[in-house]
């Protein structure tokens, strides 16, 4: 499918998901869908265990705080009256594994995820909120000077959707800052105080710009209402309903970018809002994104120099790659062989390109752009910045993947119980179900296993210099990954 669909209906995942707990998909709800479109269904399904985030190989234990950061020079672009805000997880190389376990999401939030894909009353929300996870908050830093990765979800998925990789990234001695942009996910809990408010935990001593202020989050467990006592706010996906065409998507993505910039500056800035910056190396930065994260991680190489690599997970690039490339700066193109076939497969570039193509979410009928909308069609933007990008450069396809395998909900997926084995038609000729849903050939074990190894030895070896020999060809321990140039 195009990056494009992909982008748009993060209820992609609900194909794993739905797969995996035996639900049919007819009629889902798309990703710009609040949750007054969920439909309760009786039976919950239940993890049969307490679900388990596997591990990071890394050597250190890994430490996570949270921030809110507001940029009152800016306006938000879905909502103008209200500035634009992130919410960020920064995970850590800590000395040693102390602290409190950290929580993998605000059950609230998985609750909205949930219902935008029809899947309310059908998983638990409280299992997967309560997943458990590697790292731990008031965890102590570990002393040096580390490489900063952010790190940017995909649209309508928050950035809770990351957490597999950043606590690998961490493990590995590197800072991984993962970032949710207001209005773009169907559920984030904004927490830590409102600007000039009661609850405010008060801005950082100074800003990284004029007009920025910080305030300490705390941990994403409680449930809370919108507009609590507390100042936290869920914010829902008003971008999934506004982000139609090409055009749309461009702007998103710079919408992204800037964002981007705004928590380079409050993490490395003059004033920082973290409080363990000190430990951050301002000369090695790199920004890794999933679909629409990934094409704000490659568009903001050309607009900050302080990003060295960025990596694209899956995602079509919003922005054309400029004749001269990005010089100096490495690039990664991570995506599933069915959505970015490599040129050399005869179908890359297939789907059609306009730069004002329409695009029409799933389930909402047939597109009145024909081709330029087909979801078998294949995303044209690879190939065209392949054509412009120089060395350092690598583009890997993995088979069996899915727009979604390089995110955790395929980790989810697959520690619900599985479903029971569909009755046998009763003639050759009985259709199958419409609603049924594909299940990716990869688990989601592996596909996490794959994301982190790879892009791990890409962003370490971009920002140290560090030879990695997984990256030089194609590898006997993942041999479902191809390579298709560098």
């Amino acid at each position: 499918m195009t990056g494009f669909r992909a982008m748009l209906r993060g209820a992609v995942a609900v194909m794993t998901l739905t797969a995996t707990a035996g639900i049919a998909t007819a009629g889902m709800a798309t990703a710009g869908v609040g949750p007054a479109a969920a439909t309760a269904r009786p039976g919950v399904a239940r993890a049969a265990a307490r679900l388990v985030l596997p591990r990071p190989t890394g050597t250190y234990a890994v430490g996570r705080d949270t921030l809110r950061l507001i940029d009152s020079t800016r306006h938000d672009p879905w909502v103008p009256a209200a500035p634009r805000e992130v919410m960020v997880d920064v995970y850590y190389p800590a000395s040693a594994a102390d602290g409190t376990p950290a929580h993998y999401a605000n059950p609230d939030e998985i609750h909205l995820y949930l219902a935008a894909l029809g899947l309310a009353g059908a998983l638990s929300a409280d299992d997967i909120a309560a997943m458990t996870i590697s790292s731990r908050t008031g965890a102590p830093a570990a002393g040096g000077h580390h490489p900063l990765v952010l790190l940017s979800p995909g649209l309508g998925v928050g950035r809770r959707s990351l957490t597999g990789l950043a606590e690998q990234l961490a493990s590995d001695g590197l800072v991984a800052a993962t970032v949710d942009h207001a209005y773009e996910s169907v559920g984030t809990l904004f927490t830590g105080g409102q600007p000039g408010g009661a609850a405010a935990a008060g801005p950082s001593p100074g800003a990284g710009r004029p007009g920025a202020q910080a305030f300490a989050g705390p941990e994403p467990s409680g449930r809370r209402s919108a507009g609590s006592a507390s100042g936290a706010r869920m914010l829902t996906c008003v971008a999934c309903d506004r982000i139609r065409t090409s055009v749309d998507h461009a702007a998103a993505v710079r919408t992204r970018v800037a964002d981007l910039s705004f928590v380079l500056d409050r993490l490395i800035g003059p004033h920082p809002a973290w409080r363990g910056s000190a430990t951050i190396d301002p000369t090695r930065i790199a920004a890794v994104g999933h679909s629409l994260g990934g094409a704000a991680a490659v568009a903001l190489l050309a607009h900050d120099r302080r990003v060295r690599a960025a990596v694209n997970l899956d995602g079509t690039l919003g922005e054309p790659i400029a004749a001269g490339g990005l010089p100096g700066r490495a690039v990664l193109l991570l995506g599933a062989t069915a959505d970015h076939p490599g040129p050399a497969s005869g179908r890359a570039g297939s789907g059609t390109g306009g730069a004002h193509r329409t695009i029409t979410p799933a389930g909402a009928g047939d597109s009145p752009a024909g081709a330029a909308d087909d979801p078998d069609a294949d995303d044209p933007t690879w190939v065209a910045a392949w054509a412009r990008l120089r060395a350092p450069r690598l583009w890997l396809d993995v088979d069996g993947a899915d727009h979604f395998s390089f995110t955790d909900d395929p980790v989810i997926a697959d520690q619900f119980p599985a479903p029971p084995a569909p009755p046998a038609p009763a003639s050759p000729a009985t259709p199958a179900s419409a609603g049924s849903a594909s299940v990716p050939a990869l688990s989601g074990s592996r596909a996490l296993q794959i994301t982190r190894a790879y892009v791990d030895a890409f962003v370490t070896r971009a920002l140290t210099g560090r030879p990695e020999p997984l990256l030089d060809g194609p590898s006997r321990t993942y041999p479902d990954v191809r390579v298709i140039g560098h």
